[in-house]
């Protein structure tokens, strides 16, 4: 051992009852210099793919419950196939939708988005992930109910062969993310059995503005065909909200 080791202070452990033992005193050395974290606040929109890009989706069988009549069965299967043609659920599969809108705000920077409005989903993912990927670890999502986007944007990233950053999907497998932040989740102070309470809920309680309109999630791929403009103004509204939400309560956790 160096003796100049010896006259080193040594760093004291002190209990916490929530977090175990912290260290206090004086920290370890480091030369590296700390690289600010970047925050993009971020919010997707999907819509279905087309019924011959789902068609290998297509239900083969169905519940029938306790139907013992036939006329009422086929009623059953008849009503199924209209909901699988009809695409109304399959906005939220990966398998059987595609990205419309990313919106997104990067620290205090203006909103801005990519849409596949003259252009692929393919080009959009790749547009999208050369933002980020400069930024290497020091880089932070947040969203509402994050999990949906990430599984979303990687999902529909390996489906159309576009490279994501591996730490980026690596994190989504800890108890904890440190890239992928939920103010969802965030809510509910670690109780995963707790209520799922929506964002517009949580903004109507600490008073952050939404934008109201007949726009929503469930007729969101309708209203893409003819109104892009307002639909780009919901999901603004819905970037805008989030992150006023994080600067209310995420912050505490940061």
């Amino acid at each position: 051992m160096n003796v100049n080791d010896l006259k080193k202070p040594r760093a004291r452990r002190v209990a916490s009852s929530i977090y175990g033992y912290r260290r206090v005193g004086p920290e370890p050395e480091d030369d590296t210099e700390t690289q600010p974290m970047m925050t993009m606040y971020v919010d997707i929109e999907t819509i279905p793919l087309p019924i011959d890009k789902r068609e290998f989706m297509r239900p083969t069988s169905f519940k029938t419950g306790n139907l013992k009549d036939l006329a009422k069965i086929e009623a059953k299967q008849a009503e199924v196939i209209r909901e699988f043609e009809s695409g109304s659920e399959a906005g939220l599969d990966e398998l059987q939708a595609s990205i419309a809108v990313i919106g997104y705000v990067l620290n205090d920077e203006p909103y801005a988005a990519i849409t596949n409005e003259n252009q692929t989903e393919k080009q959009m993912l790749s547009q999208f992930w050369g933002l980020v990927a400069p930024f290497s670890t020091d880089f932070e999502f947040v969203g509402h109910n994050i999990r949906f986007d990430a599984d979303m944007l990687i999902h529909r990233s390996w489906i159309n062969g576009i490279k994501v950053p591996q730490y980026f999907m690596g994190d989504l497998f800890q108890f904890k993310p440190r890239h992928w932040r939920d103010t969802m989740s965030l809510w509910q102070l670690g109780n995963r059995q707790s209520d799922m309470r929506s964002l517009k809920h949580l903004c109507g309680a600490f008073g952050i503005p939404v934008k109201s309109g007949d726009i929503s999630g469930a007729n969101f791929a309708e209203n893409w065909k003819t109104r892009k403009t307002e639909c780009i103004e919901y999901n603004k509204s819905d970037v805008l909200a989030v992150k006023e939400l994080w600067n209310r309560i995420g912050s505490r956790f940061s």
